[in-house]
């Protein structure tokens, strides 16, 4: 079925289908069901409780909590991180992030990703809006403020590496 799937269109196109449906896959293994609606702009919603999804080829991870919004991310880190890190960390977050090291700059693309899953709407400036402040009491985690016109609010994020992955998602 999976090379079905692959051969049905162009490969991106196929990995896109093989996403959307490990995303399925582990909703149902989750006993979430398999039934997702979307807001206007895009952010999946299940019948109940709150879901993040997000997706790497080859990974997909879904987040779920029955009492209250979620956020999470999985980038693959790249080199490409390195041409944008000037559109998403802000000055003040150049004290805790080197703007020249991958990791780091996925990481803090993935905080940033993750609180805008849970959040939305006004946080898309992701310089201007989140700004992580300083590393967690815990190993792996962030303190980020998110602001904008109708939040504002500290949020605690962790994350994981798996191997050239960057898995991150809300407390």
């Amino acid at each position: 079925l999976v090379q079905e799937i692959i051969d049905a269109g162009p490969l991106k196109a196929g990995k896109k289908r093989l996403e959307w449906m490990a995303v399925r896959l582990l909703m149902k293994e989750a006993g979430l069901g398999v039934k997702l609606n979307y807001s206007e702009n895009g952010k999946p919603e299940p019948e109940s409780g709150f879901i993040s999804v997000s997706h790497s080829f080859p990974y997909s991870v879904i987040y779920f909590s029955e009492e209250s919004e979620t956020g999470v991310d999985i980038e693959k880190m790249n080199q490409r991180i390195l041409k944008v890190a000037d559109r998403f960390i802000h000055e003040s977050e150049e004290k805790i992030i080197d703007k020249k090291e991958i990791r780091q700059l996925t990481i803090a693309w993935g905080v940033k990703e993750a609180v805008f899953k849970k959040h939305g709407g006004e946080t898309v400036h992701f310089a201007k809006n989140i700004r992580i402040r300083k590393t967690g009491e815990k190993e792996n985690e962030l303190v980020v403020d998110v602001k904008n016109n109708t939040i504002e609010s500290e949020e605690r994020l962790f994350y994981q590496l798996i191997e050239d992955f960057v898995l991150v998602y809300t407390a």
